[in-house]
């Protein structure tokens, strides 16, 4: 049963010959409903900081979520970024891996190329030596082999 300070103060008794003091029972009263006046108002207070409460922390949860989404947001941009620069630091330098590894494998060949040039003009210059050895001699004798 809810019992407000406005019922406290307008309840009537009704009178008996040997009942209360009716002033004693309606001081009490007042101070019943003045106190019930005071609990409500306090009651009604709780209730309004409670509601404003309630919606600031609702505000404050959506802020959060906001931030959270941010946050995920910024992460996933990042990451994104970060595999993006990855892949083309990889793309440049497979790249270059073969560009250098031409270029090596021309060098080989033209070292390759420069050996057999050499090794050919030493035989060829071995030929000449002999030949002109050869010539050198007197027409009797032989160089041995």
């Amino acid at each position: 049963m809810d019992l407000s300070s406005r019922q406290i103060q307008d309840k009537e008794f009704p009178t008996t010959g040997r009942g209360y003091n009716r002033a004693a029972v309606d001081t009490f009263m007042n101070e019943c409903a003045n106190l019930t006046s005071a609990l409500e108002e306090r009651t009604r207070i709780a209730e309004v900081r409670a509601a404003s409460s309630e919606r600031e922390l609702a505000a404050q949860r959506a802020n959060i979520d906001a931030l959270l989404q941010d946050a995920t947001d910024a992460r996933r941009k990042i990451i994104d970024e970060a595999k993006a620069e990855a892949n083309s630091i990889r793309s440049q330098a497979e790249q270059e891996a073969r560009a250098t590894q031409a270029s090596l494998e021309a060098q080989l060949a033209e070292v390759r190329r420069l050996l057999r040039d050499a090794h050919a003009s030493e035989t060829d210059s071995e030929v000449v030596i002999d030949l002109r050895d050869r010539a050198d001699q007197p027409q009797g004798s032989q160089v041995s082999p």
